[in-house]
This record gives C-alpha cells, sequence and structure tokens, in this order.
C-alpha cells in the first residue's frame, strides 16, 4: 500500500558528477535518510541559504541604524 504524499513531484533525470553522487550517497547513509529525501533536504536548505545571505545586507543595515540610534539617545540624554 502506498503512502499518500504531502505534496505534488515531478519526476527529474539528470547526470550529475559520480564524484559528486558518491557524497551524496555517504551522506545519506550517514543520516540514515533515502535519497531522494537527502537530495531534498539539501536543495532546500541551499535556497533558504541564498535567500538568507540576500538579505544579509539590509538585516545589518537595519542593526547598524537601531545600534546607532541608542548609541544617539543616549547621547543626547547627556546633555
Amino acid at each position: 500500500m502506498a503512502l499518500p504524499q504531502r505534496y505534488e513531484t515531478t519526476r527529474v533525470n539528470m547526470n550529475l558528477p559520480s564524484k559528486l553522487v558518491e557524497k551524496l550517497k555517504a551522506y545519506s547513509e550517514q543520516i540514515g535518510m533515502p535519497m531522494t529525501q537527502t537530495v531534498t533536504l539539501l536543495l532546500n536548505q541551499g535556497l533558504e541559504s541564498k535567500v538568507v545571505l540576500e538579505e544579509l545586507p539590509k538585516i545589518t543595515t537595519m542593526y547598524h541604524d537601531y545600534k546607532e540610534s541608542q548609541y544617539n539617545s543616549k547621547t543626547d540624554s547627556l546633555i
């Protein structure tokens, strides 16, 4: 009996470097996950990391502005 799928899937056939496939297999075995789920996990992590890296300059600017406003409010209260 097949388990119900939680999301729609698409079959993807691609050629990957053999050394990369060996690394994927080793990692899959290490974490005890089937190869398909391992590839899905790694792709999701990579894409999420990309989004974070794209937003990092904005986050850094917001943090800098916040710290500067704290500093300014402390110096204003001393005057």
